[in-house]
């Protein structure tokens, strides 16, 4: 065999990945071995060693070509933040073009982000939510909460594995919301495949934001093992829709901010009264129309009345007069904009909690809302607004077929004259009560809670 030249670049291609300028220190002679290359066959010596100088970056890792799937057989330790987890490509893959597009290496980095862990000691459960919105919200504080309560827990984005098949084998996997619409096959065996491969149990978390639940999403949640929802009427509505699975109550709570002292946002003016209304979504739910109809005719009698809204994309009630819009808030900017008002408006037709509720009780403001009984549940001291019977929530929604409450909008109107006349001695008896509820309802009661639930699913 000839030996080999002293300039490497006369033995490669000009097509060869070697484009690049290469210094070769040569050292003595000796015999020869075969080194392989993908491009090309050379001869180099063993003992004497050849250093190559690459001037350029790291080529990129190759695009994986098919989504992960889920194992639960030997898991290996995985370079990202040292978590361990285990995939495999799948063997078919269909459904939309989302579903098929290559993984990343930056996509996978992100797909599972976040460990919560008290005591390595302790078992993990795997945690499937939204990064967002208001499940995404519940979800972070069951998360953060559950490893004090003797589970840690392994966080997925909720619509990351949905795409992407991808999660920690765990014994336990939650999901939430149990009902989450980007689930694709969610309804079929092999749209299940991937979470029943990583975990024995799977449970839910869900809503229920009327009195009946839909026969399709009861025979999705009667594909798991257990449902967990925040209230007792919630609980019945699965129930008398034809769960068959265990349905336990695990109530919403309330974060350590709500327990700090007030402090009242400097652009929201301190003179007059502040009546709080929130409408992220769902202006029929919420009773927009209600607030609409009632405000409107006190923003017109009382000069002294201002209306604090926080809306999403729906503006029609920053026309009335006498608004104050609110943007995005933190969670302490949102305590703060609780301190910085007097009453609440909350007229809801339906909802499993309504948290707005909650959290003005924890902070002592006075609050009007309905009388659905998910709110009646835990809303002691409330100013609740007479129905003119019942209508449906959530008109055209598959999932939430039922009705709820239809808040009068002329007793609402007499209640906030009310609420309005007679502030101070309600504000003193609001007061009275809001450490109660920070007490009772806090999110650290709730992991007990859920721990528990979880407990007994596991034994």
């Amino acid at each position: 065999m000839p030996k080999i030249a002293r300039r490497i670049k006369e033995h490669v291609d000009g097509k060869s990945v070697f484009k690049h300028e290469l210094n070769v220190h040569r050292t003595e002679e000796g015999s020869v071995k075969v080194i392989e290359f993908d491009h090309k066959t050379l001869r180099q010596a063993p003992v004497a060693t050849r250093h190559f100088h690459f001037p350029h970056k790291i080529r990129p890792a190759p695009v994986v070509t098919h989504p992960p799937t889920l194992r639960t057989v030997s898991p290996r330790q995985s370079v990202f933040q040292g978590h361990r987890f285990a995939v495999r490509s799948a063997t078919t893959i269909t459904g939309p073009e989302s579903l098929t597009r290559p993984v990343t290496r930056e996509q996978l980095k992100q797909l599972i982000k976040k460990t919560f862990i008290v005591n390595p000691q302790n078992p993990f459960l795997t945690y499937y939510a939204p990064v967002g919105g208001s499940f995404g919200v519940v979800g972070k504080h069951h998360m953060q909460n559950l490893p004090h309560a003797g589970w840690n827990v392994h966080w997925v984005p909720l619509n990351v594995t949905t795409n992407r098949r991808m999660g920690y084998p765990s014994q336990i996997g939650i999901i939430h919301p149990l009902l989450y619409w980007g689930i694709p096959g969610w309804a079929s065996a092999v749209g299940r495949q991937h979470y029943r491969q990583a975990h024995k149990k799977i449970a839910g978390f869900e809503v229920a934001d009327s009195d009946a639940i839909g026969k399709g999403a009861i025979s999705l949640v009667n594909k798991v093992d257990l449902l967990m929802v925040p209230g007792e009427t919630a609980k019945a509505a699965f129930v008398n829709s034809g769960a068959e699975i265990p349905v336990e109550v695990v109530q919403h709570g309330l974060s350590d901010v709500y327990s700090a002292p007030k402090n009242s946002f400097s652009s929201i003016p301190e003179d007059g009264v502040k009546i709080l209304y929130f409408q992220l979504h769902s202006r029929w739910r919420k009773g927009g129309d209600v607030v609409e109809k009632v405000m409107s005719r006190i923003l017109k009698e009382r000069k002294d009345v201002k209306l604090v809204l926080r809306l999403g994309a729906n503006k029609e009630l920053a026309k009335l007069p006498q608004t104050i819009c609110v943007n995005w808030l933190s969670e302490r900017d949102l305590v703060h904009l609780y301190d910085s008002c007097d009453i609440l408006f909350a007229p809801s037709r339906g909802g499993a909690c309504e948290l707005n509720v909650l959290e003005a009780l924890a902070r002592g403001l006075v609050v009007e809302t309905s009388s659905y009984p998910s709110i009646k549940e835990y809303a002691e001291g409330a100013l609740f607004i007479k129905d003119k019977g019942r209508v449906r929530v959530l008109p055209g929604n598959s999932i939430h077929i039922g009705k709820g409450s239809n808040p009068d909008p002329d007793h609402a109107y007499e209640l906030m004259n009310y609420a309005i006349d007679n502030l101070a001695e309600l504000k003193k008896k609001a007061e009275a009560l809001a450490p109660k509820f920070r007490e009772k309802y806090s999110w650290r009661n709730t992991a007990k809670c859920m721990a528990e639930v979880l407990g007994r699913l596991a034994a």
